[in-house]
This record gives C-alpha cells, sequence and structure tokens, in this order.
C-alpha cells in the first residue's frame, strides 16, 4: 500500500489523526484497492488491549473520534470502526523520514508491518521518497527471518520493554532481552555508591520533591539509597531531553540539552555511550546547527567529533549502518562549512584552525567513508547515495586540479590527521 500520511505538521492535527482521517476516506470512497484493503485490516489492532488501558484509552478515544468526525465519513463507518482503525494505525504505522532520518509523518505498509522487533535487530528500515526498504546489517540466510526495531535499541533494557508494552502491546523476549539488564545499554560508568556528593545533594532535592521518582520502573535502579539517587538523576536525564524534543527554539533547545548533558558528565555516572547522554548529544548537534550561528557550528563539529569516535562506533558498530553514515556525513558538511568560511569563524575557531588539523584532509576522508558505505546503507540509486557521490565528485575534483597523483597524497595523510582529530575529541570533556 505504502500510503504517506505526512503534511505540514499542525499542533491541533496530531500526524497519527491525519492518517486515521486519510483511511477512513480513502475505505469511504472505496479508492483503496481490495488487495490494499484486505492487507490493512488483516494487521493485528491490538483494540481490546488498548480499550483496557484506562485513561490512556480515553485521550486515544477523543483522537480517535476527531479523525472519525472531521473525515466525514459518519455514514459509512461506526465510531467503533474508526476506533479499530485508530488503534491499528497507531501501532503498525512507521514514521516516515528523510533518508537523513528527519522525522516528517507516519508511513503504513502492510508487508513492512509485519517484520517482528528485535532489540538485536539483523535489518533497519530506510526511506527515500515514497519507496521503503530494508538494508541489513548483518547476513541473513534463507529462510532466516528479518527482524526490524520498532523503538530505539540504544535505550537500557528497562525502558525498551516498558516502550514495547506501552506502544505494541508485548513484552520482548529477543535474544538481547532475554539477557536482560546486563548489556552495554545498561553498564554505568561507576557504581551507585561513587555519585559524587554534590550530586547526591541534587538528587535528594529531586527525590524530595517527588519521591514517587525512585520507584518509577523506567528509570529504576534499586532500593538502597545510593541507587535511589541514581534512579532521579536518570529520570530527570531522559525527562530533559523529552523537554528538549517539545521545543521549536533552538536557543531554548540548547539550554535544556546543556543541562540533561551537564547531569549525565558532571556525575561522572554515564559513559558516553549509555543513553540518554548521546540522545542529548545528537539533539543539541543539530540544535547548534538550526541556530544558525558560526559559533554554535564550532561546537557541533567538536560534539561530532566525538560523536564519531567514541559512540557510533559502540551503538552501531556496523560502519554502514544508515545511523552512522549519515552522522558521518553531516560531521564532513560541518567540516567543509568550517574550511570555506574561516571570516565567519569565532577566534576559538581559528585557535582549532591551529591545532594541526588539515581540513581538506579531514573532509576527504569522511567523504571517501561515506561514499564506500553509502550502497549498503541506503542503495546505490538512492537520492541520499547520489547527494553523496555528487559531493564526493566535487571534492575529487577540487583536491586533484589536473593532478591525478594528488588523490594519493591525500589518502596518504588521512591516518596521521585521524590521530590528531580523534585527540581533538577527547578534548572534549562534555
Amino acid at each position: 500500500m505504502g500510503e504517506f500520511m505526512s503534511g505540514e505538521s499542525g499542533k491541533e492535527v496530531p500526524h497519527i489523526v491525519r492518517a486515521v482521517m486519510q483511511v477512513l476516506i480513502m475505505e469511504a470512497k472505496k479508492v483503496m484497492s481490495q488487495e490494499d484493503a484486505q492487507a490493512l485490516h488483516q494487521l493485528e489492532s491490538h483494540f481490546n488491549h488498548m480499550r483496557s488501558t484506562g485513561g490512556k484509552w480515553a485521550e486515544m478515544s477523543i483522537l480517535a473520534r476527531g479523525a472519525w468526525t472531521f473525515s466525514g465519513t459518519q455514514s459509512t463507518f461506526d465510531i467503533d470502526t474508526a476506533e479499530e482503525m485508530f488503534s491499528r494505525l497507531l501501532t503498525n504505522c512507521l514514521t516516515l523520514v528523510t533518508p537523513t532520518f528527519d522525522p516528517l509523518g507516519l508511513v503504513l505498509d502492510p508487508l513492512a508491518a509485519r517484520a517482528n522487533h528485535s532489540c538485536d535487530p539483523n535489518a533497519v528500515v530506510v526511506m527515500d521518497g515514497p519507496e521503503l526498504s530494508f538494508r541489513t546489517l548483518k547476513p541473513i540466510g534463507k529462510d532466516e527471518e528479518i527482524f526490524i526495531s520498532y523503538i530505539d535499541v540504544t535505550n537500557p533494557f528497562a525502558r525498551r520493554q516498558d516502550e514495547l508494552k506501552e506502544r505494541y502491546f508485548f513484552n520482548c523476549k529477543c535474544s538481547k532481552c532475554r539477557l536482560g539488564p546486563t548489556q552495554k545499554e545498561d553498564k554505568w560508568a561507576l557504581s551507585p555508591d561513587k555519585l559524587p556528593g554534590a550530586w547526591a545533594e541534587t538528587a535528594d532535592v529531586i527525590i524530595a520533591s517527588a519521591p514517587h521518582i525512585v520507584k518509577d520502573p523506567v528509570s529504576f535502579v534499586g532500593d538502597d539509597k545510593s541507587s535511589q539517587r541514581l534512579t532521579a538523576l536518570q529520570y530527570t536525564a531522559f525527562s530533559e531531553l523529552e523537554h528538549a524534543r517539545r521545543m521549536s527554539e533552538p536557543s531554548a533547545m540548547v539550554r535544556i540539552l546543556e543541562g540533561g548533558m551537564k547531569t549525565c558528565f558532571q556525575s561522572k555516572m554515564w559513559p558516553v555511550y549509555r543513553q540518554p547522554y548521546p540522545a542529548l548529544r545528537d539533539d543539541l548537534i543539530v540544535a547548534y546547527i538550526s541556530s544558525g550561528e558560526s559559533a554554535r557550528f564550532l561546537s557541533a563539529f567538536v560534539h561530532g567529533v566525538k560523536r564519531y569516535f567514541q559512540i557510533d562506533p559502540v551503538l552501531f558498530p556496523q560502519p554502514f549502518h544508515p545511523v552512522r553514515v549519515v552522522h558521518t556525513y553531516t560531521l564532513a558538511t560541518l567540516a567543509l562549512w568550517l574550511s570555506s568560511a574561516p571570516e565567519d569563524c569565532p577566534m576559538d575557531a581559528m585557535k582549532f584552525l591551529e591545532h594541526g588539523i588539515d581540513l581538506g584532509v579531514v573532509i576527504f576522508g569522511l567523504l571517501v567513508e561515506v561514499h564506500d558505505n553509502v550502497q549498503k546503507s541506503h542503495g546505490q540509486n538512492s537520492s541520499f547515495a547520489k547527494i553523496i557521490q555528487k559531493k564526493f565528485e566535487e571534492m575529487r575534483t577540487d583536491i586533484t586540479r589536473g593532478d591525478a597523483g594528488m588523490i594519493a597524497q591525500v589518502m596518504g595523510k588521512i591516518e596521521s590527521q585521524w590521530s590528531t582529530l580523534r585527540a581533538f575529541g577527547l578534548e572534549l570533556e562534555v
């Protein structure tokens, strides 16, 4: 079916309401093929499960009724049908994204919706305009099942379990979840009793103002006092991430995200790859870029370097993982901006340029890496691959200037530049 429910998002009309309206109208006007309609109705709706959620269902029912009312299909469908369709789409739609994973709306593809979830998937969904594809992350044998992830699988065990139960109504028993909270996603940098005194006091203030936090199942660390403090800090860090994502003004987002990162960094409890630390950094990079301020472009680049060396290889071990490839391309474009607009760079940027980093070599090295992996990550004929190919050819032309031997010279400098760049990223203490 592959019908896209996108369009400009208004706060008064959530994407899911638009999606339900569109499907109801298509069915009422019989513009949906019989094959598509049959495939749609074969999808599990979890309608009865949703109805049993009490207050949560009351909110969803209001949205479903709104979609039914504004679709003008009351003479064709009753409210129960509309509510069941709402449930079906809510549990089977995928987030419509650009090739660089910027969210746009919702997409429903009955075939893709039949793929089962794993927190250790062997494939990932990539979208390119009207096309949706599964890109493999691991070798998949004949008759082997394809698994994708419905959620962010870099989150800790309890948070993954809760999100899957709340949204998709199942307890995940994938190969990763069977191991429980023992994997890298659940590792702390220090044991809870090593929390610095100032942050222990901060946690106590949080607990005093909201005692229920210590029992929050998604953030729960343990029952002892030290673990309760860490529970409070984890709850707070994720809350700041969620708060920032509800903001639309970049400078406001930056303040909140930097506060969340301060919690993770100064408490000394978070490895750089434990959520929400990486997500805070990802969103901060985007907020810095969105601000349009030269100084923040430099900050985005420095955070991108840290992500490139210390975080992405842990969270996305395959060099061709689509998210990792997009992050690498973002870093290349930031380096390109820094190299082409020195007059806009603040003094700190000039110091960076004097750090021994050859931005031309860095840009070319990053583009080579993206160019070598984009066929696996997005597909050779994808729009993203074409953008990469064009940028790569432009960079190669700029480097050679008619001298093909220059490519070999630049390639020979990449290894030493990567050592310098890694050291530069390590200097960022957040």
